[in-house]
């Protein structure tokens, strides 16, 4: 979906979602990396820093979270060290409590993510081949009773955090050791097309999400690492 980060759910853009759990975690610093200058013109706008600007061959659909990152790192270094560096995507929900919580479980880890229990099984799925037929990823496992095969979950995308040091060193966003703070299914949500946002958008506004929504007023707290 384009300028999905401009797209609005109760009066706020994602990206102002987005901007507000991080204002409000524990995180030191927030930065914008974009190459849009619509976007950067918003950010700016809600108090969002925006030191420089993502060039344009990590603007593309090829461009990688990882090489995004990367670049975000070396061109914030002299105002460092970081020890660690947040990802969090508008595109993606997360509150400042999974931000905080997955920070609390950093110093175990290499990386902590956030995940949400699954709504289907991958013991369930599968494929078709080139007849057309189905064809099940775990055979032995499809058609086992939901209850036989306990809870499988699936990352949402709301925090990805990792060691500095892990990232630049080996090149990885997520190392092996990785922890994990699970959110609710009833507040995860993924933006990708218009029925994801209308989803997102009963999620937020419903008589439980309304109140996850930030206030019209802002406030000048200091800003976290955000790329």
């Amino acid at each position: 979906m384009p300028r999905k980060n401009l797209q609005r759910i109760g009066g706020h853009t994602l990206l102002e979602l987005t901007f507000e759990a991080a204002k409000a975690s524990s995180l030191d610093r927030v930065v914008l990396s974009s190459e849009d200058a619509e976007i950067q013109s918003h950010a700016k706008e809600i108090g969002l820093e925006v030191p420089f600007s993502r060039p344009a061959r990590l603007a593309s659909d090829t461009a990688t979270t990882l090489e995004v990152v990367t670049d975000a790192l070396h061109r914030m270094r002299k105002a460092g060290p970081w020890d660690a560096v947040c990802v969090l995507q508008p595109s993606s929900f997360q509150s400042a409590g999974d931000i905080d919580r997955c920070l609390a479980l950093l110093p175990d880890h290499d990386s902590v993510i956030t995940v949400t229990e699954s709504e289907e099984h991958p013991c369930k799925m599968g494929y078709l081949d080139k007849k057309g037929r189905w064809r099940a990823y775990f055979p032995t496992h499809q058609w086992a009773r939901r209850q036989e095969l306990g809870a499988a979950y699936v990352r949402d995308g709301g925090v990805y955090l990792s060691r500095t040091s892990m990232v630049l060193k080996y090149g990885r966003l997520v190392g092996d050791r990785v922890g994990v703070v699970v959110v609710p299914r009833e507040r995860s949500a993924r933006v990708d097309t218009p029925y994801d946002l209308w989803l997102a958008a009963q999620k937020l506004t419903g008589s439980q999400g309304s109140a996850r929504l930030p206030k019209r007023k802002r406030s000048s707290r200091k800003r976290t690492k955000h790329t």
